[in-house]
């Protein structure tokens, strides 16, 4: 996490837009994690947690009281964490959320309109095939209809650092899988 610590200190004015979580965040985050964050996330967010929405690239960073917010009040983020999706940044030019897969610490990229109700199938409407695709809101389908832009959260944040990261079109991507 030090790299990445050092290249937000780098890119934002020493750090400006960061604080060190208070415990009251950190033990919030932890909850929030079901005991299944990783090393790096909770080492981030303890020792440069945002102090408000911080966009990096084009990811918006959460403080942990937004990330208690999306996940429990907005949507598509409490559909999301029904399933074990834990949002903690948006990509702020098209606004799918950014989530740490609570099962195994991988980082997708979840269209914001495709789950935005939780009891609701996924609907996906490819039109280059005429086709309309229900299934079920669950863990596997909502991987299945996400891009995952990392397998963990170090991954991730390197990707941000060597500017690699790359928003996708969530529906063009599943297009061109369901094709």
């Amino acid at each position: 996490m030090d790299n990445f610590i050092n290249f937000l200190k780098e890119n934002d004015d020493g750090g400006a837009h960061f604080t060190t979580a208070t415990k009251a965040d950190l033990n919030k985050l932890l909850d929030l994690g079901k005991g299944h964050l990783s090393t790096e996330f909770i080492d981030f967010y303890t020792r440069f947690m945002p102090k408000k929405d911080v966009k990096i690239r084009d990811i918006k960073f959460f403080p942990v009281d937004k990330i208690e917010e999306e996940n429990s009040l907005e949507l598509p983020g409490a559909a999301l964490y029904l399933h074990d999706f834990l949002t903690f940044a948006t990509v702020s030019h098209v606004g799918d959320v950014v989530c740490l897969d609570l099962k195994d610490g991988s980082i997708y990229q979840c269209e914001h309109t495709l789950f935005a109700d939780p009891n609701e199938p996924i609907e996906i409407y490819l039109d280059t095939i005429n086709e309309t695709i229900n299934l079920p809101i669950n863990h596997e389908n909502i991987a299945q209809c996400s891009v995952k832009l990392a397998d963990n959260f170090v991954e991730f944040t390197n990707s941000l650092i060597d500017n690699e990261w790359v928003a996708y079109d969530v529906f063009q991507y599943l297009t061109e899988m369901y094709q």
